[in-house]
């Protein structure tokens, strides 16, 4: 691997060539594994490339771009296995701007890297097995920094809608799994998230069974530059 040039810049005082956003910890978001100023600015400078099953974005700059192009490495690639209106299996990888965060209540200011990777399984219209339901079945396996959502929700069944007297059911359950990861000496929050909201087809049925598309096994890879 060729060796990037090295070089010296003064910044904004801050490590980095731009002043970075500033976005404020809402409601059901969680800070989890942050890194440092410094793990974040290895994030920046010397990230060479990225990949995650097949979605690779291997940017053409030096490190020393960025000095006067901030953006320079930033893009995104997709890997689309199935695309339809009733499936989509992607795999995501996207390189953006370094960002912080501020934690009012405890006041104090996180960073994020901004490398993010994705799995996405998802069924719509799916046949629900054994019960004659319709429904949407969302599976993510996200690689994300800083930050994630925590909206899990225990499995719920009421009468959705009612034709005549007869009760039709809808059914709902977001199961979240969080772990710690670290790639290349980066830190990330892996998130697998799988959602199921699926109604009855008839009155026979009762509340839908859930059930869920599986994650994938894969782990993203990141190459830094070296000097």
């Amino acid at each position: 691997m060729p060796k990037a040039d090295s070089f010296t810049a003064l910044g904004r005082g801050n490590g980095f060539s731009q002043c970075l956003n500033t976005i404020d910890l809402r409601e059901n978001r969680v800070i989890l594994n942050p890194p440092t100023l410094e793990q974040t600015m290895s994030a920046y400078w010397n990230i060479d490339s990225v990949s995650f099953g097949g979605a690779e974005f291997d940017p053409t700059n030096e490190p020393k771009d960025l000095i006067c192009t901030p953006t320079a490495n930033q893009g995104t690639d997709i890997n689309s296995i199935q695309d339809s209106s009733t499936r989509i299996e992607q795999y995501v990888v996207s390189i953006g701007n370094p960002f912080r965060i501020n934690d009012v209540e405890e006041d104090e200011i996180y960073y994020a890297h901004n490398l993010n990777f994705q799995y996405n399984n998802y069924s719509f219209n799916s046949i629900s097995r054994g019960d004659a339901s319709n429904a949407d079945i969302f599976t993510d396996v996200i690689y994300t920094s800083t930050l994630y959502h925590d909206d899990a929700i225990a499995y719920a069944c009421s009468p959705s809608y009612y034709h005549g007297s007869i009760a039709y059911y809808g059914a709902d359950e977001i199961k979240l799994e969080v772990s710690e990861v670290t790639i290349e000496g980066i830190p990330f929050i892996r998130t697998f998230r799988q959602s199921f909201s699926g109604t009855s087809a008839n009155a026979a049925s009762g509340c839908p069974i859930a059930e869920f598309n599986p994650g994938t096994d894969l782990v993203p890879s990141i190459t830094l530059h070296t000097y």
